[in-house]
């Protein structure tokens, strides 16, 4: 590698989130798990980013002090797991600089991590090169789609309520029958519900016939769809997208967001159709990658 390029901690973390913004703003630099908004990426990064010190969770790459390549992991410390920001490399030896990034990140960790996790756009050839490298296993095709304040947002309110505290239990039941292998299982929504998170159930004579469940961030005017679900007796009424419309407008009208978000696996052909019917269009196609 050229001598000039020195690996260490981020120096200026707004200039790591305004780098972080600019190279995710390209699809052959995208990658999932990050935005394009050099604000929220810095919010994210002093307040929610890492269960480790940011010190040994983000580092970069500097030529003659300059900022060229930076890696992150947001590493949940209980599961012993890590997402990865990156490689974010702005020069042609790009393999390069993200292979030196990648092992000095790793040695430099605190906890051993167990499992790693990529998400990049389909368009990102040379990170699809990098999880080749490092024997990482190819998931599945996603679709990123989205919504804005511009199409169809209407309510519908039959039956529909926010998660009672008294049926916490039989949420909790559903939704781990439903994805009964994912990122946030019933127990761990239920915890992190909130003002900004809310769980929406279609409730009738003490049945939870679906739910869905979605995320905000009103400080940056954006909201996510994490989970939708319905009963599988309950199927083929009209209750998923039904919920559906009842996010969107609570999202729209009540949090003001200006785009929503959500990701599903490009095999649910039922889940797009369902998607694309509320108003959703496809913003990005990512692949899903996960260490050995």
């Amino acid at each position: 590698m050229n001598s000039n390029i020195t690996i260490q901690p981020i120096i200026d973390l707004p200039a790591a989130a305004s780098f972080i913004a600019a190279c995710n703003s390209d699809p052959c630099q995208h990658v999932g798990y990050c935005g394009s908004n050099p604000q929220e990426i810095l919010y994210t990064l002093q307040h929610h980013f890492s269960d480790l010190p940011i010190r040994q969770s983000l580092i970069g790459a500097y030529d003659n002090k300059q900022l060229v390549g930076l890696l992150g992991l947001d590493i949940d410390q209980e599961a012993k797991e890590a997402e990865i920001w990156g490689p974010f490399v702005k020069r042609n030896d790009w393999n390069v600089v993200a292979k030196e990034l990648w092992m000095k990140i790793v040695e430099g960790l605190a906890i051993p991590i167990k499992r790693f996790y990529g998400f990049y756009n389909i368009e990102n050839q040379n990170a699809a090169t990098f999880m080749q490298q490092h024997n990482f296993v190819k998931g599945d095709t996603h679709l990123l789609l989205c919504a804005n304040h511009s199409q169809e947002n209407q309510k519908n309110d039959i039956h529909l309520k926010e998660l009672p505290s008294e049926e916490h239990k039989q949420f909790i039941a559903l939704h781990d029958e439903l994805f009964p292998q994912t990122y946030y299982d019933g127990n761990e929504i239920v915890k992190r519900l909130n003002n900004d998170r809310k769980v929406i159930v279609a409730l009738e004579k003490g049945t939870i016939q679906g739910y869905v469940y979605f995320e905000t961030n009103p400080i940056f005017g954006e909201g996510c769809i994490e989970y939708i679900g319905v009963s599988p007796s309950h199927r083929k009424k009209g209750i998923g997208r039904t919920l559906i419309k009842a996010a969107l407008y609570q999202l729209f009208t009540e949090f003001s967001i200006n785009e929503i978000q959500l990701c599903v696996s490009i095999k649910n052909l039922k889940a797009i159709n369902l998607y694309t019917s509320a108003g959703f269009v496809e913003k990005y196609k990512l692949i899903s990658y996960r260490s050995n």
